[in-house]
């Protein structure tokens, strides 16, 4: 696989006639992912409109009819068979495509391909393993010299790998070497969107885009763009969440918002107070929205160790800055308390349960699962965060935004399906002796949930977190604590209720050096005081009931170890919780080769701990008619569903 070619080709002067590219206009993605679609989209037209191209909108039906030699496909993540085949016969014809992030990620009715992946991923050179939404990993381009790094807005992509015959033009500063941008022959792919408003607003960002399009075709002969374009306003869907009596507040810990150097303006427009002429050292200039009047403080600043409270009606809007004009918008209800520190700026959101659990919901799971698994999963997160009030007491907040406590992308990943689900089980939540219960969740257990005692230390008296099949009535069982019969079942892909997801099962592949590396790095934070030289040999050698791994042999320099449970997920993400890690500890493993060509395979199902709901197998309950009650009795056996005044059950899709 060749790397580094990127070359940006960028040709001054101006021209007569301007340019034309084609962009697909997905409807079917637009009817699945709403709003946001639509405001990506525009915001892709918008960067092409500004760097001098005539945009030629098509739709799915037009593909086979494309009239210029350049497609653009950004985030065209829902695709039918009869779109992808036109594409492949643009390709095939000597047209070109750059496409980015999640295209045809997904089918037309958000169904997962099969294999689980990009349907185009042939053509595009990549073969989709994971994606990513976690900060600190994806947040800049890795170009060959003199270009050196581009930071990006989002810290969300696809990660994949590239086929031999590919070029990886740009890579990921982290994960390292993950390729970012993959040329194979007249295609391009973009691993993030950089045509979204976010990342398109940037000069840098944009000129590269043109060195891009250039490398498709020369003939564009596309110049540097001297501004950035507009920025495009979202639009999107909100619905007032009034508090209802005795609603409990929820402190939600969003991290760090802005670097020191970092710029950020809450505001209805989109000035960023911030001179980029001098360093804004420890101090943040903002605005303050309040209701439709924007008011501009300009002597208020946050000094180090000092705070300040905002809040606005309807929602605070949140621009943050990035030095290359990258921005990230996110929105937020309720009050927002920013505080200045060493490391930056930080921030606490602090709103009514309900309005956190509208920002928690389509976060943790897609919203167009079936409403009686969307009203399950409200039930779950808002029993989950009652049970779990406090538990960032000492820093200052309840919850965190992340998936050591949930998810939470506040008002950017409302949508009203989710909303709808929140409000018609308003103040339900499951009790297990008078105390609201600890409702773990995952995204898919792969046919057998785990008893939570077996995953982690201390839950013994937590006997609802117990694992069962959760296979369809007529499919066999077996007994999963023997290898034997554990890889029979695995490879025999029974019928289960989360048996559509995409990691229903699942593989990874990778040479034998490669996984000892990721070991070395992970075993001395898994283990106190261990360190792991050399990596003999890895067997299990002890499954639990549900099948998952409860004892992992590593032979090894200078001592062998044994490790267990959940932890044994993390063995590849540098002994941390996160992204690269392992997708379950539902697995076994072969080894093969000798020397250098060593590898060790790895064939899984399921995706995440295992413990209480899971989410696919509540959606694959729901579409074969059982309600959210039975959902909950069913993966929190023991429980009692506590609900207030009947409330009118409402609309879902």
């Amino acid at each position: 696989m060749k790397k580094w070619l990127l070359v940006l080709a960028l040709a001054a002067g101006a021209w007569a006639d301007k340019p034309k590219v084609s962009l697909l206009r997905s409807e079917n993605t637009f009817k699945q992912l709403g709003w946001k679609a639509r405001w990506e989209w525009q915001g892709a037209k918008t960067a092409l409109e500004h760097l001098g191209l005539q945009v030629e909108v098509v739709n799915e039906n037009q593909l086979g009819k494309i009239s210029t030699p350049v497609l653009v496909m950004c985030n065209a993540r829902n695709l039918e068979e009869s779109s992808l085949n036109s594409i492949r016969k643009h390709l095939a014809g000597g047209g070109k495509l750059l496409a980015s992030y999640q295209t045809s990620y997904r089918k037309a009715d958000n169904t997962s391909w099969d294999p689980n992946g990009l349907a185009l991923g042939p053509e595009l050179g990549v073969k989709f393993t994971r994606w990513n939404g976690t900060a600190g990993e994806t947040e800049a381009l890795k170009l060959a010299p003199p270009y050196g790094l581009i930071p990006l807005a989002r810290h969300q992509a696809m990660i994949v790998e590239a086929s031999p015959e590919s070029y990886v033009l740009a890579q990921w500063d982290k994960p390292a070497e993950a390729p970012s941008i993959v040329q194979k022959g007249g295609a391009i792919y973009l691993g993030e969107d950089l045509l979204v408003p976010e990342n398109s607003h940037s000069k840098q960002v944009l000129g590269l885009l043109a060195g891009l399009l250039n490398r498709l075709d020369s003939k564009l002969r596309l110049s540097l763009p001297k501004t950035s374009p507009p920025l495009v306003d979202p639009q999107l869907a909100f619905s007032a969440l009034p508090p209802q009596p005795g609603e409990p507040t929820v402190r939600v810990g969003l991290g760090t918002l802005v670097a020191p150097d970092g710029a950020l303006d809450f505001s209805a427009n989109r000035t960023i107070l911030s001179d980029k002429n001098k360093p804004l050292g420890k101090h943040l200039h903002i605005l303050e929205k309040d209701g439709q009047l924007v008011q501009v403080l300009p002597q208020k600043e946050i000094k180090l160790g000092s705070e300040l409270t905002l809040s606005a009606s309807p929602y605070l809007n949140c621009w943050q800055e990035n030095a290359n004009d990258t921005v990230r918008w996110t929105a937020y209800r309720g009050k927002l308390t920013l505080k200045a520190g060493e490391n930056g700026i930080s921030a606490i959101n602090q709103l009514p349960a309900d309005a956190y659990l509208a920002g928690v919901i389509p976060s943790e799971v897609p919203f167009t699962f079936p409403g009686e698994a969307l009203k399950a999963m409200a039930v779950v997160a808002r029993t989950y965060a009652l049970s779990h009030l406090g538990r960032h007491n000492a820093e200052g907040f309840d919850v965190c935004s992340e998936v050591h406590c949930q998810v939470y992308r506040g008002l950017a990943a409302e949508h009203p399906y989710t909303t709808a689900a929140i409000q018609s089980t308003r103040g339900e939540l499951l009790k297990f002796r008078d105390k609201p219960a600890d409702c773990s969740f995952h995204a898919c257990c792969g046919g057998h949930g785990v008893d939570a005692k077996d995953t982690w230390p201390g839950m013994t008296d937590k006997s609802y977190l117990a694992g069962t099949y959760d296979q369809l009535p007529a499919s066999p069982q077996a007994d999963l604590t023997q290898e034997a019969a554990f890889r029979g079942w695995l490879d025999g892909r029974y019928p289960a209720y989360c048996s559509s997801a995409g990691r229903f099962r699942w593989e990874e592949t990778m040479p034998w050096s490669q996984f000892e590396s990721k070991l070395k790095e992970s075993v001395p934070v898994m283990v106190a005081n261990a360190t792991l030289t050399s990596l003999k040999n890895v067997e299990v050698t002890r499954r639990d009931r549900s099948g998952r791994v409860a004892e992992l042999k590593l032979s090894a320099e200078p001592t062998d170890l044994t490790l267990g449970g959940d932890s044994v997920r993390w063995l590849t993400s540098a002994g941390k919780i996160g992204a690269g890690g392992l997708q379950s500890s539902l697995f076994y493993l072969d080894i093969s080769g000798e020397g250098e060509a060593k590898i060790i395979r790895l064939r899984g199902g399921g995706w995440g701990h295992g413990v209480g709901l899971c989410q696919e197998g509540a959606a694959g309950r729901a579409r074969s008619g059982q309600n959210y009650r039975q959902l909950l009795m069913h993966y929190y056996p023991g429980t009692v569903l506590v609900s207030p005044e009947p409330i009118p059950t409402q609309v879902f899709p």
